[in-house]
């Protein structure tokens, strides 16, 4: 083997050891890359969508702080108001409607009980069976609005309302 030919074969062996180094460290970069999308996986939507916007706007008002010179406060207020308004987006209005329509179902729920709770022992049973009756349309009309704000995932919801009406 001449000399040329044993400078080429030294530098692709140093060519593959370079590849396999990279090959070791990618594997390494892929697994901390999977042990962070796992962490994530487990996190609801909303928050992955704050995280998103966060970025978004954080990287925004940087950019602008920099135009400015106020990165200082712009980078911080960006975050901020990315996260904030890409969670209402992704929640979008179906969502703040079951919102709504859920705080008013408490509202209504604890006062029909409290005077379920309040009615005297010798209450006509008619009146508890009203009281009952209203427990039950309360429920069907938050039902109601729950799949009308769903959309898509309506029939979904159906089928999951059934199966605890069976219940």
């Amino acid at each position: 083997m001449n000399e040329i030919q044993r400078r080429e074969v030294e530098e692709t062996l140093s060519e593959i050891e370079k590849i396999e180094t990279q090959i070791e460290n990618l594997s390494k970069y892929r697994k901390h890359l999977e042990d962070i999308a796992e962490k994530y996986a487990l996190k609801r939507s909303p928050f992955l969508a704050a995280i998103a916007g966060a970025i978004f706007g954080g990287s925004a008002g940087i950019g602008i702080g920099s135009m400015l010179g106020l990165i200082i406060v712009s980078g911080p207020a960006g975050a901020l108001l990315g996260a904030s308004l890409s969670v209402l987006l992704w929640r979008g209005r179906g969502y703040q409607r079951i919102e709504r329509a859920t705080e008013k179902l408490r509202l209504s729920l604890e006062e029909i009980r409290k005077q379920v709770e309040i009615l005297p022992k010798n209450a006509p049973p008619e009146i508890l069976e009203k009281l009952w009756k209203a427990y039950g349309e309360v429920i069907q009309r938050y039902n109601e609005i729950a799949v009308e704000s769903l959309g898509d995932q309506a029939s979904q919801f159906d089928k999951i309302s059934a199966e605890a009406n069976q219940q």
